[in-house]
């Protein structure tokens, strides 16, 4: 709640520190399930859980610093 809590919005900031262990696996895996389930015949089923994530625009590189981290 407190991540959106500013009133400029938070969706394009790179949350620091944070990386694929931080994602909980059964969660994504669930999501990913029912992704699948809605559309079977998506490119995305077929990469891995990092591209996946990148793909929906949930996990990027910072440019200026070149660290990865989610939104």
């Amino acid at each position: 709640m407190i991540r959106d809590s500013n009133a400029d919005g938070n969706d394009s900031i790179l949350i620091e520190y944070y990386d694929m262990d931080d994602i909980n696996p059964d969660s994504l895996r669930q999501y990913r399930t029912e992704f699948r389930l809605e559309n079977s015949t998506h490119v995305w089923n077929q990469v891995d859980d990092k591209t996946f994530l990148r793909n929906l625009g949930g996990y990027i590189e910072d440019r200026q610093t070149g660290r990865e981290g989610y939104i």
